[in-house]
């Protein structure tokens, strides 16, 4: 039985996810050997002294959720950089970030420095920042690889509030929205002035689309 193979700038990936060399005749897979520790509360709190420290993104102890996004970031943006499109097994998903309005203020002085973070399964994709502006627009496009395991799950679109002063901590949660990606794979999403969840106020407008592999065009009309 033939394999099918998908085609990407730079190489071919097959459907488990392996990496095909130039010649088609072997198949290459990818991961990480590392020692990992028990992570009790006495770590959760050592990672935590290093959060409000500022340097929660480089700190070395950290719960196996974010362990394991950081090591899949690390895989996509250090080992296969420039080997796919940044499509999955699926295709891709097209968040595209409009604007936001009437966003809870993040800083002491009543403003916020508002981006959003768009997450699927253990990747995430942010938008630039938007400085001292409670209805921020962003106007950006981002695009999440998606694979089978992913169908099941939601997509995540959080607003943040950027902490430019490492000592004041992490950055501030401003709300979310949660998006099935099953009903993405139907067809468009179109979110206008959405409320945001586990905040007082707050909405949030973006376009969510899927891209099937081989496909140039989006689902989105």
């Amino acid at each position: 039985q033939q394999q099918q193979q998908q085609q990407h700038s730079g190489g071919l990936w097959a459907p488990s996810a392996g990496m095909l060399s130039e010649d088609g005749r072997t198949v290459y897979f990818l991961g990480l050997i590392d020692f990992l520790i028990g992570y009790d509360i006495h770590k959760e709190a050592e990672s935590l002294i290093r959060l409000i420290q500022g340097h929660g993104s480089t700190a070395s102890c950290v719960s196996p959720v974010a362990y394991a996004k950081r090591q899949a970031r690390f895989l996509r943006d250090s080992v296969v950089a420039g080997c796919s499109d940044g499509a999955g097994t699926l295709g891709r998903l097209k968040v595209e970030l409009s604007r936001a309005e009437n966003l809870i203020a993040g800083d002491w002085v009543g403003t916020s420095d508002p981006y959003v973070v768009a997450t699927l399964g253990l990747l995430s994709e942010k938008t630039h920042t938007c400085c001292k502006d409670r209805n921020p627009t962003w106007n950006c496009t981002l695009y999440l690889p998606v694979n089978e395991s992913h169908r099941g799950q939601q997509v995540e679109l959080t607003v943040w509030d950027e902490d430019h002063q490492a000592y004041s901590g992490s950055d501030d949660f401003l709300g979310k929205l949660l998006i099935p990606m099953a009903q993405v794979l139907k067809g468009p999403v179109c979110l206008l002035s959405q409320p945001l969840q586990e905040v007082p106020q707050g909405q949030l407008s973006a376009t969510l689309s899927f891209q099937a592999v081989g496909s140039s065009v989006s689902t989105s009309s």
